[in-house]
């Protein structure tokens, strides 16, 4: 990976460090948005708890709780094989020691960080902690066509 993004939250305003090769700026920046869940006007969200019991009882119970967004369509698809029929430890478990083994590392904000692997990175590898099974849909033995 040649560029990485900072995102971080300072007097209600959110900035975004693009450092490295980062290619099409406006791309990563509305990625970034995507995973932050900035992208989605929330401030009518309050108003629906107020009108349906089951969403009021989850924000109550789970206040500033946000969906599980990913950075690309390739590690959600990773996440929902990988994570069925897991505790969700144990799968997240599994996918960071993906990431430490075979993802890209970066450094954002001076710190050192592991990226989901790419579909090449997985390819012909032994999954440690997952079933034949789940490996075989992970790690296709040919590319797609």
């Amino acid at each position: 990976m040649d560029g990485a993004a900072d995102a971080r939250r300072v007097c209600g305003t959110v900035t975004v460090e693009l450092t490295g090769e980062i290619g099409d700026q406006d791309r990563v920046v509305a990625q970034v948005e995507r995973i932050l869940s900035l992208d989605v006007d929330g401030r009518g969200f309050p108003e629906l708890g107020r009108r349906d019991p089951v969403v009021g009882e989850l924000l109550q119970r789970y206040p500033g709780l946000r969906p599980v967004l990913f950075c690309s369509p390739y590690e959600a698809a990773c996440w929902s094989i990988s994570g069925q029929r897991l505790r969700i430890t144990q799968a997240a478990a599994i996918k960071q020691r993906l990431a430490d083994q075979l993802g890209d590392r970066v450094t954002v904000a001076g710190q050192q960080l592991t990226a989901f692997p790419a579909p090449q990175q997985l390819r012909g590898r032994t999954l440690p902690g997952l079933p034949q099974v789940k490996v075989e849909r992970l790690t296709p033995s040919r590319p797609p066509p």
